[in-house]
């Protein structure tokens, strides 16, 4: 099979910042027989023929039908050996997309999953199913919020089979709370349609945008300054006078204190530090860390601004993107009731996750 055409649909909507970032989303197409599918920790952006995976439908579509642990770490270990027993490619070195047998389920050719930022404004919104359903209809299935992997594979079977039932044809659409959009079709040129149709709706109805507009000043320099010494890690600041608007109190940052989606965790870590003053850092962080395992990555400091800690510039960077995109998704959502971050649950799962594990592991 030729894939010029998935991996040319990849890249460019991976170069877009306000449809994917980092190593985030998914893409694939199908035969009769044959999935081929991103691998996981791919960049869409920079998406080669080495970073597709082949896998056989067959044996895909044979794992809905087990059953598994109950566990969550078990039934994830078990799963893993079954998706990865459904690789036929040459490279066994390679490991699909989390989300491969979800790509699967859909019986059109080609399918996309990105995260653009409008978009999860609705997503990551109080009203957003209500509103999913006044300006889609039956065009877009909503998935509420739920455990991506096999549990987010498997209730999309349940719920894309009801559609089926009902309708009389396969859903194309689908919009997963918390998480992003799929599109599929069986040609690239009607899920470039279907996308810009989708987000020419959402555009009419936002009542106010997020503005990409910085400010550079000493004071923010001076305090990376300060926590990198404390740290012994690289801090950069965010320029973003957006997000810097939050930072105005305790009441005003609640908005940024819990991640909104999947990639945000991955690359910026679960919880922020907020701190009240910039007395005894050193002892806050050891506090933090003790409390999560893990030190943070995002700072919030009162009255001051947001800092990225990380132990190299390359991964600061992408956690400077990845929370910004989180406070440009909170603009949105304000359009759609206000932004419904992710549940504990669903937090703590996707930060003990392995399959995260490893996509983190490849950035």
């Amino acid at each position: 099979m030729k894939l010029d055409e998935l991996i040319k649909m990849s890249n460019d909507y991976g170069a877009n910042s306000n449809y994917v970032l980092a190593g985030g989303g998914n893409t694939s197409v199908k035969s009769e027989s044959k999935l081929y599918v991103k691998c996981s920790g791919a960049q869409l952006a920079t998406m080669t023929s080495d970073e597709i995976v082949e896998m056989d439908r067959q044996k895909l579509n044979q794992i809905l039908q087990k059953q598994y642990s109950t566990d969550d770490i078990v039934r994830e270990r078990e799963y893993l050996v079954d998706i990865m027993s459904a690789i036929t490619d040459s490279n066994k070195k390679k490991r699909p997309s989390v989300e491969a047998l979800l790509h699967n389920l859909f019986s059109y050719r080609y399918v996309l999953h990105i995260h653009p930022t409008l978009i999860n404004g609705l997503t990551c919104s109080k009203d957003g199913k209500e509103a999913a359903k006044r300006l889609f209809g039956k065009d877009v299935l909503w998935i509420p919020s739920c455990k991506p992997g096999y549990i987010l594979a498997q209730y999309c079977y349940e719920q894309m089979s009801e559609f089926k039932k009902k309708y009389g044809y396969t859903v194309k659409i689908m919009l997963l709370q918390n998480h992003g959009i799929f599109i599929s079709a069986d040609t690239v040129e009607e899920i470039n349609d279907l996308f810009k149709n989708i987000e020419a709706a959402l555009k009419k109805e936002v009542k106010k945008e997020p503005r990409e507009e910085e400010i550079k000043d000493e004071k923010k320099e001076k305090t990376a300054e300060f926590l990198t010494g404390i740290m012994e890690r690289k801090v950069i600041p965010v320029y973003m006078k957006e997000a810097g608007e939050y930072m105005k109190n305790t009441e005003t940052v609640q908005p940024l204190l819990s991640p909104y989606t999947p990639d945000y965790i991955v690359y910026c870590g679960p919880y922020p530090l907020y701190l009240e003053d910039m007395n005894d850092v050193k002892e806050t962080m050891r506090n933090f860390e003790r409390e999560n395992g893990m030190l943070p990555k995002i700072i919030l400091v009162e009255g001051d601004g947001v800092y990225i800690m990380e132990n190299n510039l390359d991964k600061a960077v992408r956690a400077k993107m990845l929370f910004e995109d989180a406070v440009k998704i909170v603009v949105y959502a304000e359009s759609f009731g206000g932004a419904k971050p992710m549940s504990e649950e669903l937090i703590q799962f996707i930060v003990h996750w392995e399959a995260e594990s490893y996509r983190s592991s490849k950035i």
